[in-house]
């Protein structure tokens, strides 16, 4: 007898719902590490010539049109890719220090404030899937999820209930999962510009923030 779905229970579409996030994310992993190949090993030598280079403020700069999505864009996932405002900062940023398409895009998935759009994705997706848990509950749901994903790091049930005892909020939890992002080396920094995009990418969070302040 064919399957049709209608007899489908809905733990079962759960599941699958569960299977397809997983599988985005992890396809997200497999882009960043095809990008990282593509990296010179010697990135701060490529800030220090763009310092040289870059010796003045260019005055056009600001004059960027973007009448197609820049190349850094179409390597992020779509559900990671920046809003308009925040991505006609950001192509400004690149034109001005003439940043690789691969190594803005890079360095957008390893920011702080990705971690967190993640999570926030993360946390909404289950929340919407599993209303009868609390809050802690729905917290602990989320940190599983990421520390079982790849990069996977290999942390315990128990280290798991440690970690809970001191998260109780959304921010305690991407606290606890950022701290374990910055054991891995950090690109060199020199000019501040690594800062500057993670200050551009916070300012959509705040923004959803915000606006789902207002809808509540």
């Amino acid at each position: 007898m064919c399957d049709t779905g209608a007899n489908k229970s809905p733990q079962w579409t759960r599941m699958m719902r569960a299977a397809d996030f997983e599988a985005s994310y992890k396809n997200m992993i497999r882009i960043k590490k095809k990008l990282q190949t593509y990296l010179p090993s010697a990135l701060a030598l490529f800030w220090f010539i763009a310092f040289i280079c870059y010796c003045g403020e260019n005055p056009n700069a600001g004059d960027v049109q973007m009448l197609f999505k820049p190349k850094w864009v179409k390597l992020l996932p779509p559900y990671l890719r920046p809003e308009k405002k925040q991505m006609n900062e950001l192509e400004i940023l690149r034109t001005r220090y003439d940043i690789p398409h691969d190594a803005l895009a890079l360095r957008i998935m390893s920011s702080p404030a990705t971690t967190r759009k993640i999570q926030r994705q993360s946390y909404e997706y289950l929340r919407t899937q599993y209303p009868e848990l609390s809050e802690k509950e729905l917290l602990k749901k989320v940190l599983i999820s990421r520390m079982m994903a790849p990069p996977s790091y290999g942390i315990t049930e128990k280290e798991i209930d440690q970690a809970m005892e001191n998260i109780n909020s959304f921010d305690d939890l991407c606290k606890y999962i950022i701290s374990f992002d910055e054991q891995e080396p950090a690109f060199p920094d020199p000019l501040g510009i690594g800062k500057r995009i993670d200050e551009i990418l916070i300012q959509e969070e705040l923004g959803e923030i915000l606006g789902s302040d207002l809808q509540s």
